[in-house]
């Protein structure tokens, strides 16, 4: 029983490890590594519980529990931080959409999780089509909370570097700046490329990307450079792209920048906005891996969910269909159960 159980997590753990060094720029890193993970626990508890197996047994099933218990525990934990997020975020920068996505996701969850069900009770909302849109929009926001989930996850896997790449140019994204200064969220990137460029200044290039917005005094990518050199960098290791408006634009133009045969290179952005950026360099057939740098978390967390819905726009086809799929699944189900009850 041990053996068949150790060859199914080995089995069900090969697609993980296989992406993992494959090319981990993708959504079923994450996928696989919840999948492994749950059943890790799972199976740790059967050979600790039933098998009294004790032994590594012991602390797989310590891992494997921690790991159920924070999926259990999820929703809440999403909820404080969303609440935390939104209310800090709208406190110390200003009311605005833009910065109310993690307050209204939460109102969203309280609204669905609390005050549905007690009106529901109370009205005596007990008609069909009541219940079918609550199984509908329960499908929906389950689907959402697992693309979320294994979005979160893949991007926290691809700023581990158990190997540290190899690159001959680190592309720093651009993000704004303040008059002709960057900000401190761009600073904290030029910050994170120049201490990756120390590691061997005399093979690695710098790539200041961003172009100037419409509100900008001069171009991202020049503001970005002459923060570098103040940080002691010399001018013959940066080059800059001035044009770009966006980050596909910013992985096009730096490519075009880099010597031929030499085009091996590293992002550097903010956490939040790693994966997304993977993903399109990916869609440009461009190979390369990625670095975060630091961001204060009560701004991550709603900057994470604008860089979600910005991967939902890359890839809305294929979520419409699953959600489609899902919907019709939901409406069998509700079929079938007035079809028996």
């Amino acid at each position: 029983m041990t053996f068949l159980f150790s060859i199914l997590l080995i089995l069900v753990s090969l697609p993980f490890f296989w992406v993992y060094w494959h090319d981990k720029r993708t959504l079923w890193l994450g996928f696989w590594f919840l999948v492994s993970g749950s059943l890790a626990g799972i199976i740790g508890i059967f050979l600790t519980f039933v098998l009294e197996w004790q032994s590594f047994a012991v602390i797989l099933v310590i891992l494997g529990a921690l790991f159920i218990l924070t999926l259990m525990l999820a929703p809440l934990i999403s909820l404080i931080a969303l609440l935390y997020s939104g209310l800090t975020l709208i406190r110390r920068e200003g009311f605005n959409l833009v910065n109310s996505l993690a307050l209204l996701l939460a109102f969203g969850m309280i609204g669905y999780m609390v005050i549905w069900p007690i009106l529901a009770s109370r009205l005596s909302l007990n008609w069909p089509i009541f219940n079918v849109i609550y199984g509908l929009m329960g499908s929906t926001i389950f689907y959402f909370a697992v693309l979320v989930g294994i979005f979160f996850v893949t991007n926290i896997l691809n700023f581990i570097h158990f190997v540290r790449p190899r690159y001959s140019y680190i592309v720093v994204l651009g993000a704004g700046l303040n008059g002709t200064e960057v900000t401190p969220l761009l600073a904290s990137r030029i910050d994170k490329a120049i201490k990756l460029w120390r590691r061997r200044p005399q093979e690695v290039t710098l790539i200041m990307s961003g172009g100037q917005g419409p509100d900008e005094v001069i171009a991202e990518g020049e503001a970005m450079k002459a923060y570098a050199l103040r940080q002691g960098v010399p001018q013959s290791a940066i080059l800059v792209d001035n044009q770009s408006r966006n980050t596909h634009e910013n992985l096009q133009f730096s490519y075009k920048l880099m010597e031929k045969g030499r085009e091996d290179f590293v992002i550097v952005t903010n956490y939040y906005h790693l994966l997304r950026a993977l993903i399109l360099a990916r869609r440009l057939g461009l190979k390369c891996q990625g670095y975060g740098a630091k961001t204060k978390l009560y701004f991550s967390i709603n900057a994470f969910l604008r860089e979600f819905i910005g991967y939902l726009t890359l890839a809305w086809r294929l979520n419409l269909s699953l959600i489609g799929g899902l919907w019709g699944l939901t409406l069998v189900l509700y079929l079938l159960n007035g079809l028996f009850n």
